[in-house]
């Protein structure tokens, strides 16, 4: 398409959807119900808002504070693939933002979607704090394409050899191979249906906001509006996978106690509010709250004492054992 016809297309555009020099005017309305929506989740679930923002901040404090520190590529010579750890986790603070701006925005259940990625992440780093893993297994760089026109068959090679070692690690951590007890290792499994029935097909969409219409009983409002029980499915699975994050933040540090005391002070007070969560959770009678706890002290025993250690060793012993 030629430059001339691109902009004939765009003034089409403007002249079929302009009314009064406002594109879309309808989204105005939509923008007011997310804006309203976002002050609904401030005010009625101020715990969960003062809770999760306080967490960001840390979050936010802890990445600024050892980008600055070891911003010397000196510092990390002998520690390579420790500014790789610090930008993954760069990467899955971005994430959560994405996932928080849905829920404030009025979308919470495809924030819950995201929260399956980050959910997997904060896993793939416990392995590797937990020496089970290190980077370059998980991201297999040796098989990275190295040309624009490189066969799909080399694609597909480095993204089979990526799964292959994810997939090992979330069955160790989380799944079949996981040394848990039976009725927690069932109990976690059905956790992870929460992600997976939103990430399929929007399954929990249909049935949470949508339901109600469905059956006759309710209106169907294009767009959002808040309803407790989908913010509440987004809100309980956020809280747990952001205590799974909070929990891998330590492993930045080289050195014991270089983020200071009061960084370790904030840790804990952290560490302790998500803690609560879950055992608010358990004695209302959300039996699987426990095992998620189990799931945290057991596979994410990590605290402000945790520091850095460089693990670059090749995994394919290990690897091969579990094919």
């Amino acid at each position: 398409m030629s430059i001339i016809d691109v902009a004939q297309l765009q003034a089409r555009l403007e002249k079929t959807f302009n009314e009064n020099g406002i594109i879309g005017p309808r989204l105005d309305r939509v923008a007011s119900y997310e804006t309203s929506y976002g002050e609904y989740i401030k005010n009625k679930f101020n715990g969960y808002f003062l809770l999760v923002s306080s967490f960001q901040s840390f979050f936010y404090d802890t990445l600024s504070t050892a980008s600055t520190l070891y911003r010397d590529p000196l510092i990390t010579k002998h520690a390579p693939y420790q500014p790789l750890y610090l930008l993954n986790l760069l990467t899955a603070f971005r994430s959560i933002r994405a996932t928080e701006n849905l829920l404030y925005n009025g979308y919470p259940l495809d924030g819950l979607s995201l929260l399956r990625d980050i959910k997997d992440r904060a896993i793939f780093f416990a392995a590797w704090i937990s020496g089970l893993t290190n980077w370059k297994s998980l991201n297999a760089p040796l098989l990275v394409p190295t040309k624009a026109d490189a066969p799909v068959q080399e694609t597909q090679l480095w993204r089979r050899a990526r799964e292959k070692e994810e997939n090992r690690v979330l069955k160790l951590i989380l799944r079949e191979d996981s040394d848990f007890e039976e009725p927690i290792k069932s109990e976690l499994k059905v956790w992870e249906t929460f992600f997976n029935l939103e990430v399929h097909g929007s399954l929990l969409t249909f049935a949470s906001e949508f339901g109600d219409w469905m059956k006759n009983i309710g209106q169907l409002s294009i767009p959002p509006v808040p309803i407790e029980r989908s913010i509440a499915s987004y809100t309980c699975r956020a809280i747990e996978v952001f205590w799974m994050v909070h929990r891998t933040l330590p492993f930045i540090q080289l050195t014991p106690n270089c983020l200071g005391s009061d960084w370790a002070e904030k840790w804990m007070v952290l560490d302790e509010s998500f803690r609560q969560h879950q055992t608010a959770l358990f004695e209302g009678g959300v039996k699987i709250a426990k095992s998620f706890e189990v799931f945290i002290d057991r596979k994410f025993p990590f605290n402000p004492a945790t520091i850095y250690v460089e693990r670059d060793e090749p995994m394919s012993t290990r690897n091969s054992e579990t094919d």
